[in-house]
């Protein structure tokens, strides 16, 4: 989901070039970080999985859930088609005035968009 996310922001904001750049650069700095929080425990506290690469993830986790409730909960308020990870390329492009991007080819987890596609048709049907 981190990367899904980063991906949209930096295509909303400058093209997919810099997404897939800003993708690269988050895995390989999430790499990094994971890794050298599992090497300070093993020289620590002998054990890999533990203090700091534990608590690292754990609060990794929390944030990331709590920016796609955030996310979640913009996108119910404003209507925006897709799943939450399109909320901050929506909201992006309508800060700038432009069209917003397309979600399509999001992977909503829950199946939002499925749900959307079916709102969008039930509006056409009954006028």
């Amino acid at each position: 989901m981190f990367l899904l996310t980063v991906g949209v922001v930096a295509a909303a904001l400058g093209g997919q070039r810099l997404a897939r750049r800003s993708q690269a650069v988050a895995f390989a700095g999430l790499l990094a970080i994971v890794t050298l929080a599992g090497y300070v425990g093993q020289v620590s506290g002998g054990s890999v999985w533990g203090f700091p690469l534990a608590d690292l993830v754990w609060t990794f986790d929390v944030f990331v859930l709590i920016a796609e409730l955030v996310a979640f909960l913009l996108a119910i308020a404003l209507g925006t088609p897709g799943c939450e990870i399109g909320v901050w390329g929506e909201l992006i492009a309508r800060a700038r005035g432009t069209p917003p991007p397309r979600t399509d080819a999001l992977a909503c987890i829950v199946g939002i968009h499925l749900i959307d596609r079916w709102e969008s048709g039930w509006r056409r049907r009954s006028g």
